[in-house]
């Protein structure tokens, strides 16, 4: 697996990041301004594997007026996510950001512009052809109501998951994958 990162300051395209419902290729931040883009590639064994991840997928980091995050924890793993959706057949960025969000919580919440977008080039064993490629993108977004805390916030379990709006990363949740740890910490102050 290979990983090179890159905070875009020089970019002069006039892609607006105010317009999410447009939002069809996460690509086009490569070079934009306040969004980090990260690229790597997977090396798969089989072509099932790679098609498992082709879609891409919308995490979002849900902050408080209070700095606290929205997060779901596993019930039975020490694991634990910010909300998240693979892209359905058709759906956009924007749509499965807020069907992410829907699940974990009753709140309306009100998404923002994408802080960070992970580009992933999946390949075959001993293929040196890219076969695939997809996007996480990671939102920042916030509750609808003014000066909402966790106190007056809703979080629901849902699944196997326990939601919860959290002030530091959840105790025990050894398991998490690196960059899913990383995704919840860069939320929390």
């Amino acid at each position: 697996m290979t990983e090179k990162s890159q905070d875009a300051t020089t970019d002069t395209r006039t892609d607006s990041l105010t317009n999410l419902e447009t939002l069809t290729d996460p690509a086009r931040f490569r070079n934009h301004d306040g969004v980090r883009y990260e690229e790597r590639t997977e090396t798969h064994a089989d072509a099932d594997h790679y098609r498992a991840h082709s879609r891409g997928m919308a995490v979002v980091g849900v902050t408080a007026a209070d700095s606290s995050v929205l997060v779901a924890t596993h019930l039975e793993e020490p694991v634990a996510l910010l909300p998240n959706a693979r892209l359905e057949d058709g759906e956009g960025w924007l749509a499965a950001a807020e069907r992410a969000v829907e699940t974990l919580t009753d709140e309306p919440i009100d998404v923002g512009p994408p802080v960070l977008i992970r580009d992933l080039e999946h390949r075959l064993e001993g293929d040196d052809t890219a076969h695939t490629t997809s996007h996480t993108v990671i939102f920042e977004a916030a509750p609808e109501a003014d000066g909402a805390t966790a106190a007056n916030l809703t979080a629901r379990t849902t699944c196997n998951w326990d939601a919860d709006w959290v002030h530091s990363f959840p105790d025990g949740c050894t398991a998490t994958p690196e960059r899913a740890a990383a995704d919840i910490r860069l939320f929390l102050e």
